[in-house]
């Protein structure tokens, strides 16, 4: 059987005595752990373990956001001069999950390295405390099931969508299409402090995928719609 990762030079005959034809095989690169330099800007490390006997002609780090390595990119390093090492600097995005792996290629072919992974963090949110699940999802102890998003939208499974801007003291204001701003924090949900009226209301619940709030008085609570 012949092996496809080694090259062999076929046209020379070696005479009685001389050694045989040199073999050659794909390079061996190894990932090493990212280097993180803060503000989400990280280097990649790889080594040489071997070049097969035939000089490297790139290096490169392959990234993805999941294992297979799926619609991954397929970014050019650098040799460190005089060292086996390459690497790569990159700004990655924030909350992200990667994986990585060393790439290396000499006249033979090329090889990828075993895969690593890098979770970049979160910057600090109003919901960076609740629980995370599948799809985006959150869980606040006090606010309940939402969707947050980078453009400061939240899809609030009783409020439905809402605008969410935090007070800077633990609490939240809420734009509503229907009722404009409204407050509210831990503590005080379900009730809410409705800016325009100047009242407290209570979220009784929802109905065709809106909010359901009765306007509390002293004396009495009438229901909004």
């Amino acid at each position: 059987p012949v092996d496809p990762n080694q090259s062999v030079d076929h046209n020379h005959t070696p005479a009685v005595g001389q050694p045989a034809p040199a073999l050659y095989y794909r390079p061996l690169p190894e990932t090493m752990p990212a280097q993180a330099l803060g503000d989400l800007n990280y280097t990649f490390w790889g080594m040489i373990m071997a070049n097969g006997g035939s000089p490297i002609t790139e290096v490169a780090f392959e990234l993805a956001d999941n294992m297979l390595f799926r619609n991954s990119a397929l970014l050019s390093a650098e040799m460190l001069a005089g060292s086996p090492n390459f690497s790569l600097t990159l700004r990655l995005e924030e909350d992200k999950r990667y994986y990585y792996r060393a790439v290396a290629t000499n006249a033979v072919g090329s090889t990828r390295s075993s895969p690593k992974r890098l979770d970049t963090p979160a910057s600090r949110k109003w919901w960076s405390d609740s629980s995370r699940s599948a799809g985006g999802w959150r869980t606040s102890s006090w606010f309940g099931t939402f969707r947050p998003h980078e453009s400061g939208w939240v899809y609030h499974l009783k409020l439905g969508w809402v605008y969410a801007h935090p007070d800077g003291s633990g609490g939240l204001w809420l734009w509503f299409r229907d009722h404009r701003w409204m407050w509210t924090q831990s503590g005080v949900y379900p009730y809410f402090f409705k800016h325009q009226s100047a009242s407290w209301h209570y979220l009784s619940g929802s109905r065709d995928g809106k909010p359901v709030f009765y306007e509390w008085k002293q004396s009495a609570s009438n229901k909004l719609p």
